[in-house]
């Protein structure tokens, strides 16, 4: 039995080729642009968090302690290495933009102009984030209370957090 493809030339079997890359990083997402104008470092981490609290909880739906509680719990699980290549992305950068799109449902290529960072990053980044903290926090569960007084103190429990 014939195969088919040998009948065909050589060069119509090839994949084509990919042109080359124009940039490893585009210029205005390397670590430079993104500490000296992306959202995170700039107005998150500079600005609301020291300056203007009740706009960092606006900007995330959380108080700065309680996402500083997040970045450190899980950082251990989603930290990665520094390469020869470049540097990993902070871990409270990840966290914000993971909160920021669960606060807002802004899309990845807004996220990604936003925090200056590829939006390829951002699709790996958020689900990662969301299993770390899904991690971190699922001992800390409640049960669904049914008294009223079981209610007033998981509500006030709630205020206080």
């Amino acid at each position: 039995m014939e195969h088919q493809h040998q009948n065909v030339p050589t060069s119509s079997r090839r994949k084509p080729r990919r042109k080359p890359r124009r940039w490893w990083v585009r210029p205005w997402l390397t670590e430079q642009q993104r500490q000296t104008k992306g959202q995170y470092h700039q107005l998150l981490k500079r600005e609301l968090s020291v300056n203007d609290r009740q706009s960092f909880i606006n900007y995330l739906r959380m108080p700065v302690d309680l996402f500083n509680e997040i970045v450190h719990k899980v950082t251990p699980i989603i930290q990665t290495q520094t390469t020869n290549w470049r540097d990993p992305l902070p871990t409270a950068l990840k966290v914000a933009i993971t909160l920021r799109h669960l606060a807002t449902g802004d899309s990845y290529p807004s996220l990604s102009f936003n925090f200056r960072c590829g939006k390829t990053s951002i699709t790996r980044i958020i689900p990662q984030v969301c299993r770390a903290i899904v991690e971190c926090y699922r001992d800390e569960t409640f049960k669904l209370p049914v008294c009223p007084d079981d209610w007033k103190r998981l509500a006030a429990e709630f205020e206080e957090r």
